[in-house]
């Protein structure tokens, strides 16, 4: 009689080896499933089949691996994902640089090639990256991030300015003050205002919270999603901020379906972190 144990690990094992067929697949979007399927699985050697697929001459594939290693913190990873940082597809490099966030999160020891990526020629990149040194938390990495405050992207100098807010300090306030003063972007703005609440300038909240009735759906958007992660510091602040959301939700008339579901978000997220409210 064979033990229910001994049947699920042989059944896991079946799994692991049907998988393993499908990333030799000739089809590169086969592969990717097995991929994002072998992440989900718990089996010794899946980290090390994860890690080979980040090599697989399909982009699909390669940040499919990227994103679930991200995905499952696998800290082995970091060294294959750094490579990938030079991928030349940005898609890889985008997912690589989100993983590398995750894994070296508050670990305030910043890649070299993660911060060169700060100039990549792609926005999406440039985002995803300045949000995971934001993440990591070193501040050796604070120069690099001046350097692009200026960038072409509204949406990079926001994320730029956010992950300085993270690893500056108060004497950093001056400077963004001044710079937020030349911004004409509200959706840049969202950044500075972040990063100077980070950095203590609390008196700052209504000017965020005025963001909401941005003429510009997508800033109301941004700054809906924004407002339910550093600006809530304690339950000092959490009524003002839960009652602004709902008298926006209850004034939004976009036909837009995304503005109304990331006030609605924003609100669930507070609610479950702070009971009661």
């Amino acid at each position: 009689m064979i033990s229910s144990k001994r049947l699920e690990k042989r059944n896991l094992q079946d799994i692991y080896d049907q998988l393993l067929r499908q990333l030799k697949d000739t089809k590169a979007l086969v592969r990717a499933n097995a991929v994002e399927k072998l992440a989900k699985i718990d089996h010794p050697s899946v980290v090390s089949r994860l890690v080979d697929a980040l090599s697989d001459s399909n982009p699909l594939v390669r940040w499919s691996a990227a994103l679930v290693l991200g995905e499952r913190e696998e800290k082995e990873a970091v060294g294959p994902l750094i490579s990938k940082l030079s991928d030349h597809f940005s898609e890889v490099r985008m997912y690589a640089a989100e993983a590398l966030g995750i894994l070296l999160q508050d670990e305030e020891k910043c890649p070299p090639a993660l911060i060169k990526n700060l100039k990549d020629p792609d926005e999406l990149v440039r985002i995803e990256v300045a949000e995971s040194i934001g993440a990591i938390g070193d501040q050796k990495a604070l120069p690099a991030l001046w350097k692009v405050i200026h960038d072409r992207s509204p949406l990079v100098r926001s994320y730029v300015a956010a992950a300085i807010g993270r690893l500056g300090s108060r004497a950093d306030i001056t400077r963004l003050e001044r710079e937020m003063r030349n911004e004409k972007n509200d959706t840049v703005k969202i950044g500075y205002y972040q990063a100077l609440y980070i950095l203590g300038k609390h008196e700052i909240l209504p000017a965020i919270l005025k963001l909401l009735e941005s003429r510009d759906y997508r800033v109301r958007c941004a700054t809906a999603r924004t407002l339910c992660s550093d600006f809530i510091v304690d339950r000092s602040n959490v009524q003002v901020i839960l009652d602004t959301l709902q008298k926006a939700f209850k004034r939004e008339t976009s036909v837009a379906i995304a503005p109304k579901s990331s006030i609605q978000s924003s609100i669930r997220e507070i609610k479950q972190r702070f009971p009661g409210k």
